[in-house]
């Protein structure tokens, strides 16, 4: 995963994320550059959904067919942003706010898959 911010417009506004990880999380980063005291955390719990944390991926259903969402591609990062401003979150309030990024997965459409389950796989 890379270590340093990334640059991305969307829909005219200047942003930049980071994807990180832990043991436990994978989780976006995302500051306004217009208000840069202010940061949102997308969570995505890898209790809820389990990913290929080194690799950024989750498996999903979308329009019924099975499918990695890789969340390193900057159109999913765009799509994700689009979707925060759509349901209202303020990328111009101080310090932190995580929101839950499985829920806004499937406000776009997404169904995440558990790829512990072997039904999934096929």
């Amino acid at each position: 995963m890379r270590k340093k911010f990334r640059n991305i417009v969307v829909d005219g506004i200047g942003y930049r994320w980071l994807l990180c990880s832990n043991d436990w999380f994978l989780y976006l980063l995302v500051v306004m550059q217009s208000a840069p005291k202010a940061t949102i955390r997308v969570l995505f719990d890898n209790v809820r959904a389990p990913f290929y944390w080194y690799d950024g991926l989750l498996y999903a259903i979308c329009q019924g067919k099975k499918m990695f969402i890789n969340l390193h591609k900057p159109s999913m990062i765009a799509e994700i942003i689009k979707q925060c401003t759509k349901n209202g979150e303020s990328f111009a309030h101080k310090g932190y706010k995580t929101i839950d990024g499985i829920k806004i997965l499937e406000q776009m459409g997404y169904e995440i898959l558990d790829l512990d389950k072997k039904e999934n796989l096929s």
